[in-house]
């Protein structure tokens, strides 16, 4: 019977291996050559090479002799080329790279490869607490933000243990800004970048891969807030559509600031599909009237677009209408208005941000309301939204708060602008969290996988 390499993983045959062996790019004993090199991008990714003799399945073990080890998914390739991923800055790596043949033997190299130094002032998190028992995801990937009242600063993007160890990154240098980060479809990550302001003309999407070099770099102008990647790689976002209104109260003309989602296909033509201005009928409100990001006034302040692919739906969260807003992707007409004048929600709709559709058909976002902010699940009744499930609330900002429901049952709960991760129990008890300062954290997402993503 065939054994591939990760048969011969869970079989132990290659547990320990990583701990042992020659230098790297040096023949180990089994006469396999490899070679291991960091990467010049990116300082704690460690790229290795060989080129095994006959046909075969590949793979590393790795690990930095304090923790688990960890395993590079498999290759068939006739050249192998793999990232070894999820290690500190400035740590010796033991590596064994096994090719398992065809006929079912085997061959290995081995060595230890050092990772370079991280970027000076990169953001430091601080763990707070975490419950060893939780069935948690392992790592997050995340976004820092410039801060409430800052328009830019320098874009820095995050892979971290759960620990708060820093494991790999993405620095800008200081010339731009940043908000959401998402693993791409199509390979390497995605992340949004703001020469200027959000919602400016100088807006730009970014793909690099996993060892730092640039894949894909998109315009998107008007651009502001997250984005969502579809499964067919077609990228929708939030855009400024900002128009001349009079106001039927005053009779005065101005520029109004409204919303809209966009996609971007994998070939780079990009549609307007949804206007708010085709769904609601413009009015001042009290959030409105308190200054805006934009150049006008800020009508509907859109601040997240998702997509379920289940119902092939959109659905658009405008922070100071109160609204969200269900749109149909195939018909580009909006099915639902949740909040404001739309289906009611007790409690009301206040400044939410992050909803997303659960598998139970609740909503699940980041809310607040005279007790304060805090992520909210609510149930579709006859009656409308009404609230089953809420985390403790507090007082803090909540610009770039996110709400997120986890494998296990827990809900991540981002603060952003509070500087504040956490992760809360069915009952309210928090079992994981993280703070930072003199930066916000802007979109951040727990995940299971270094090479993909995902919960």
């Amino acid at each position: 019977m065939r054994r591939t390499a990760s048969a011969l993983l869970r079989s132990g045959a290659l547990v320990g291996l990583a701990a042992g062996g020659g230098c790297a790019g040096s023949p180990s004993p089994s006469g396999l050559e490899c070679s291991a090199t960091v990467s010049e991008q990116i300082q704690t990714v460690i790229e290795v090479k060989w080129t095994p003799p006959a046909s075969g399945t590949s793979v590393v073990v790795f690990d930095d002799g304090e923790t688990a080890p960890l395993t590079t998914p498999e290759t068939t390739a006739e050249n192998v080329d793999v990232l070894l991923l999820g290690m500190p800055e400035n740590t010796d790596v033991q590596w064994t790279g096994t090719t398992v043949f065809d006929d079912g033997t085997s061959t290995t190299c081995s060595g230890v490869t050092r990772t370079g130094s991280a970027p000076g002032g990169f953001p430091d998190v601080v763990p707070e607490v975490d419950d060893p028992g939780q069935d948690a995801s392992p790592w997050l990937i995340g976004a820092f933000y410039a801060g409430a009242g800052a328009r830019t600063a320098n874009l820095q993007i995050g892979i971290y243990r759960r620990d708060g160890t820093l494991v790999w990154y993405y620095d800008g240098a200081g010339s731009t800004s940043g908000f959401d980060v998402h693993y791409s479809v199509e390979g390497g990550i995605w992340f949004n970048e703001y020469q200027g302001a959000m919602g400016s003309t100088e807006v730009t999407l970014h793909r690099v891969s996993l060892d730092g070099v640039t894949l894909d770099l998109r315009d998107t102008p008007y651009a502001h807030h997250g984005f969502t990647e579809l499964p067919d790689g077609t990228i929708a976002y939030d855009i400024v559509d900002s128009r001349l209104f009079t106001d039927p109260t005053t009779g005065e003309e101005s520029t109004w600031v409204g919303d809209g989602i966009v996609e971007l296909t994998t070939d780079g033509r990009s549609e307007q599909i949804f206007s708010t201005w085709d769904a609601l009928d413009p009015r001042s409100n009290e959030r409105s009237d308190q200054g805006s990001l934009y150049d006008g006034v800020d009508w509907t302040h859109g601040n997240m677009v998702s997509y379920d692919a289940d119902t092939d739906l959109y659905l658009l969260s405008l922070a100071h209408t109160g609204n969200l807003l269900q749109v149909n992707r195939t018909s580009r007409s909006l099915t639902t208005i949740y909040g404001g004048d739309g289906i009611p929600a007790a409690p009301a709709l206040d400044f939410q941000h992050f909803p997303t559709w659960l598998d139970d058909g609740h909503l699940l976002m980041f809310n607040s309301d005279e007790t304060g902010s805090g992520a909210m699940e609510y149930a579709v009744t006859a009656d409308g939204l009404e609230e089953v499930w809420r985390s403790p609330t507090d007082t803090l900002p909540v610009l770039a708060a996110q709400a997120i429901r986890l494998p296990n049952g827990n809900t991540f709960v981002n603060r952003g602008a509070g500087s504040l991760l956490a992760e809360y129990t069915p009952d309210g008890t928090v079992v994981w969290g993280w703070h930072t300062s003199g930066r916000v954290f802007g979109q951040f997402y727990p995940i299971t996988d270094l090479y993909t993503g995902g919960l």
